[in-house]
């Protein structure tokens, strides 16, 4: 099993044949009732190593914690995490050094772990609209994360055409479900 799309369906927590997945790559839970990421996700019981996730999408549930377990991810390229209700990032997210994006928007978040700055060879896009960080000066107060942000193109605190949407997808092709819709002016007719 490395592909499993779980998404809209109300499931509450993961189960443990999924945790148990050790060729898992990509798992796709959004739009669910999840509450918590269990460290299981990210490191494999039977072998007592890291997974093999590569791509983890859990937003739109009722996540508020990311657990310090997500440094055994150390696969993970692609992170999505928003519409959910996240306070605070673990500092071990700083050792996830083949992160490529990750979207944070819509949670409640008010700072980034300094480590962040430590995947700046990796990471190109950091979605960050809709918290608290993007209006209270912490972005300005710590110049270093707010130069790394900025240079996010079409990402950082800037507005995305809707709540799954990524801007950076509206001219790609195929069409993505994701942009497919009116916030979004159906990609343009892509």
């Amino acid at each position: 099993l490395h592909w499993l799309e779980l998404d809209n369906n109300n499931i509450s927590e993961i189960s443990s044949a999924v945790l148990n997945a050790e060729t898992l790559q990509l798992l796709l839970m959004s739009n669910n009732s999840l509450k918590l990421l269990p460290k299981e996700l990210f490191i494999s019981s039977r072998t007592n190593m890291n997974s093999n996730l590569i791509t983890l999408f859990v937003d739109g549930n009722y996540i508020v914690d990311i657990p310090a377990d997500i440094k055994y991810a150390s696969n993970l390229r692609s992170f999505k995490v928003h519409n959910n209700y996240v306070k605070n990032l673990p500092k071990e997210v700083g050792t996830l050094k083949r992160m490529y994006d990750i979207d944070l928007r819509n949670n409640s978040l008010s700072k980034l772990p300094l480590s962040f700055l430590e995947l700046k060879d990796s990471l190109k896009f950091i979605y960050l609209h809709n918290n608290p960080i993007c209006r209270n000066g912490w972005l300005e107060k710590n110049n270093d994360m707010k130069e790394f942000v900025d240079k996010m193109p079409e990402a950082g605190c800037e507005k995305q055409c809707s709540i799954y949407c990524q801007n950076r997808f509206l001219t790609r092709k195929p069409c993505v479900r994701e942009c497919n819709s009116i916030e979004c002016d159906f990609q343009g007719g892509i």
